[in-house]
């Protein structure tokens, strides 16, 4: 990849291997280093605060401010957030340093850093490779755990540094599509190694740490509490985080099995919200899924006319990762990994993107010359004789 003089620029920000870093340390949630609290926070909030400032001082050195309300899931991210203030604030019953309040407050931060520093393909190519990174490290602690702990007993099931397999399994789905897609494409032979190493790593800690059947029933409960509790929290839900503490009203303690207990989370994040948020702030959270969908579709168009090779398969990965982790997220309460948000926060990131290199690419495309994001190694051009006898070349389409 040729480097233009804003990549070399860029290069010499030495600063942005923070958020780099950050990336790299978001799915280790029982780290004994970057998830311990010092005080009242942990050690990865403590680097999303140093981030901080130096997104805003890149924003002041750029010539434009960013659109950072050019997309639904951008807006959409903003009006659940305050939903979830609100609600804290009418219905909220745990001290704020025990409540997603602060989780909220602290994925807004993480977008205004994302969509501030994040403003050229080269940025984007290497948040994408640390989140890539990320999640290999991620999957080699599960590893780790699955080995050495394996015989504890039957069907041990590892987390470890990365905390409960289910959330793990939602972060993989993510950017295992985009290890496959940019382990694809032509670029130096280390990247290529790189996303292959990570998305071996991922595949089998995935197999080792595999969700199981039996959220189905979990599911049906989350229903069933659902539609119980509908009558006195028709819109509103029961308040932030009171989920636990509201759906010991609706079980009977003689039928909890021995050593179980109903104080839970939902296993299900659209479940989860709509209790706790309300009806209408389920259908915000699928908006910002869908039009995420949507967003990263146009890209990804808008990528094959002006054959960015980079970005359409980033695009397509995402696509794919976010349809993965939204599936998943029926049999999870994950709506608060950092992993998710970090993903949609990008797809609002890569509209200017593909705008900016639109205009630098050229105004017709020749034809035969788009780009196809097929997932075959064979590049080779297929060659077919038509009536007439001319010849017609495509890419496999």
């Amino acid at each position: 990849m040729q480097e233009d003089e804003a990549s070399l620029l860029e290069r010499a920000d030495k600063a942005m291997i923070l958020f780099y870093f950050l990336i790299f340390v978001l799915p280790l949630s029982q780290h004994h280093i970057w998830a311990q609290f010092v005080g009242d926070l942990t050690g990865i909030k403590y680097i999303g605060i140093v981030c901080l400032p130096y997104a805003i001082f890149h924003l002041a050195q750029r010539k434009a401010l960013p659109r950072f309300f050019v997309t639904w899931q951008a807006r959409l991210f903003i009006v659940l957030s305050i939903f979830a203030f609100l609600s804290y604030l009418a219905f909220g019953r745990i001290p704020m340093n025990l409540s997603h309040c602060l989780t909220y407050a602290s994925f807004l931060a993480f977008f205004f850093i994302t969509v501030s520093v994040v403003d050229t393909r080269s940025r984007m190519r290497w948040v994408v490779l640390s989140g890539i990174g990320s999640i290999g490290l991620a999957s080699a602690y599960v590893l780790r755990d699955w080995q050495t702990h394996r015989g504890l007993y039957a069907d041990y099931r590892p987390g470890w540094v990365v905390g409960d397999p289910n959330y793990f399994t939602v972060n993989a789905l993510l950017f295992m599509p985009v290890a496959l897609l940019l382990l694809q494409q032509k670029q130096p032979r280390w990247q290529r190694l790189f996303c292959l190493g990570c998305l071996t790593l991922s595949l089998a800690a995935v197999l080792v740490s595999a969700s199981r059947g039996g959220f189905l029933g979990l599911v049906a409960s989350s229903l069933y509490f659902l539609l119980k509790s509908r009558h006195r929290h028709p819109l509103l839900g029961v308040g932030l985080d009171n989920y636990s503490s509201e759906i010991t009203k609706y079980a009977d303690p003689a039928k909890v099995p021995k050593y179980e207990t109903v104080r839970r989370v939902a296993h299900n994040s659209y479940m989860e919200i709509a209790a706790e948020l309300g009806v209408p702030a389920l259908f915000i959270f699928l908006g910002i899924i869908i039009s995420s969908s949507f967003s990263l579709d146009r890209v990804r168009r808008a990528a094959l006319k002006s054959s960015d090779d980079l970005l359409g398969r980033v695009a397509l990965g995402l696509q794919g990762g976010i349809l993965g982790a939204s599936v998943a997220l029926f049999f999870v309460s994950g709506e608060y990994q950092k992993m998710f948000w970090m993903a949609i926060f990008l797809t609002t990131c890569m509209p200017a993107l593909a705008r900016s290199k639109s205009i630098e690419a050229s105004a017709v495309v020749p034809r035969g010359q788009g780009l196809d994001y097929s997932l075959t190694a064979d590049q080779r051009p297929v060659v077919a004789v038509v009536p007439g006898g001319r010849n017609i070349s495509s890419w496999g389409k």
